[in-house]
C-alpha cells in the first residue's frame, strides 16, 4: 500500500482528552477558475440552496456544520454521534462507508486510514475531474482511533496537523443534518492536495479545500481493518512508494 509511515503514537493519542476550549476553525478560501466552492458541492450532492451563516451552510432543515479543526484537547471524534464541539476533525472512531463526492484537482487522490496502533489500509484511488469522477466507494470497522490520509502526485497529507509538511490543516469536516430518512451521522470531508511552501504556484490554491470531497456515513455493515502484521507489508510498500516518488522528483 502506497502509504505515509505512522508519526502518532498511543502513548500520544492517550493524552488527547476531549475538551471544548481554545477550539478554532481553519480558513477556507475561494476556489478559483471554474472550480466550486463547498456550498456548491452541499447543493450538487444533497439539493436544495444552500446559504452560509458563519462557518455552517443550510438549506431548509438540511445543515452542514464545522467540526472543530484544532483544540487544545484534540479527542477522538466518534462517527457515530457526530456532535460539534466534543472534538477535533484529526482522530475519529467507528464503523463508516466513505464515498468520494469530488476531486477539483488535477493530481491523483488516494484515500487510506491508519489506527493509532499501526493497521492501515489503502482504501479507494479516485479518478476523474469535478463531479465525473470513479464510482470510489468501501465501508471498514476501525475499533481503535485513527486518521485519515490522502496521497498523489503532491504529496502526502494526513487528518493530523503536525503530520503534514507544512505543519497545517489539510482536511475540513462538515456534520449533515437533516436529510429525508437520515438515522445516523453523516459526514463531508473537505481536503487540500497542496503543501503551503515558498514553492506553491502563484495562480495554484492551496487553502480551497476542494481538491478531494468525501461523504461519510457511519454505523454501516463494515469488514475489520487488517491486523498491524499485515499492515507492516502495507507500510512498506508505502515506504518503496514514497522513495520512488522522491526519487522522480529529483530527476524533474
Amino acid at each position: 500500500m502506497q502509504f505515509v509511515k505512522l508519526l502518532a503514537s498511543v502513548s500520544a493519542v492517550s493524552m488527547l482528552g476531549i475538551g471544548a476550549s481554545n477550539a478554532g476553525m481553519t480558513t477556507v478560501k475561494t476556489a478559483p477558475g471554474t472550480e466550486v466552492g463547498h456550498r456548491q458541492i452541499f447543493e450538487h450532492q444533497y439539493g436544495g440552496n444552500f446559504h452560509k451563516v458563519g462557518d455552517d451552510f443550510y438549506s431548509g432543515n438540511v445543515s452542514a456544520k464545522r467540526m472543530d479543526d484544532w483544540m487544545s484537547s484534540l479527542g477522538v471524534q466518534n462517527l457515530k454521534t457526530g456532535e460539534c464541539g466534543l472534538a477535533a476533525d484529526q482522530w475519529f472512531s467507528g464503523k463508516f462507508s466513505v464515498s468520494a463526492v469530488a476531486k477539483f484537482s488535477n493530481n491523483t487522490q488516494r484515500l487510506g486510514v491508519e489506527s493509532v496502533k499501526g493497521a492501515s489500509r489503502d482504501l479507494f484511488n479516485v479518478k476523474g475531474y469535478g463531479f465525473d469522477i470513479s464510482n470510489a466507494h468501501t465501508s471498514l470497522d476501525i475499533s481503535d482511533s485513527f486518521k485519515w490520509s490522502r496521497w498523489g502526485d503532491s504529496g502526502v497529507q494526513t487528518s493530523i496537523d503536525t503530520d503534514n509538511a507544512d505543519g497545517r490543516d489539510h482536511m475540513v469536516t462538515y456534520v449533515i443534518e437533516g436529510l429525508d430518512g437520515q438515522t445516523k451521522p453523516t459526514f463531508m470531508m473537505f481536503w487540500e492536495d497542496l503543501n503551503r511552501s515558498a514553492a506553491t504556484p502563484k495562480k495554484r490554491s492551496w487553502a480551497d479545500y476542494n481538491d478531494l470531497v468525501l461523504e461519510v456515513r457511519s454505523d454501516v455493515q463494515a469488514i475489520p481493518l487488517p491486523a498491524p502484521a499485515i499492515a507492516g507489508l502495507i507500510m512498506l510498500g508505502g515506504v518503496i512508494w514514497k522513495k520512488r516518488y522522491l526519487a522522480r522528483a529529483i530527476r524533474v
